[in-house]
C-alpha cells in the first residue's frame, strides 16, 4: 500500500509521480510483446493514450490554479 502524503492540500507532485510509474509499467509490458492480439494491443495503447491525458489535466489544473495565485 502506498503511503500518502501528510497534507490535506492536494500533491501534484505525489499525483504525477504515481502515475508516470504506473505509465512506464504499461510501456514496458508492451514493449516486451506481451499482446497476443492486435485488439490487446489497441487496449493498452488507449490506456497509454489515458494517462498521458490524464497528467495534461492534472498539469492544466495545476497551471489554472497558479495563475489564480498570481492575481
Amino acid at each position: 500500500m502506498a503511503i500518502l502524503p501528510d497534507s490535506k492540500f492536494i500533491d501534484t507532485y505525489y499525483f504525477n509521480n504515481r502515475i508516470e510509474k504506473e505509465l512506464e509499467e504499461v510501456k514496458l509490458n508492451l514493449a516486451s510483446g506481451s499482446c497476443t492480439s492486435y485488439d490487446e494491443y489497441k487496449y493498452i495503447v488507449g490506456i497509454i493514450e489515458g494517462m498521458e491525458k490524464s497528467k495534461n489535466i492534472l498539469q492544466d489544473i495545476v497551471n489554472q490554479f497558479d495563475e489564480n495565485d498570481e492575481e
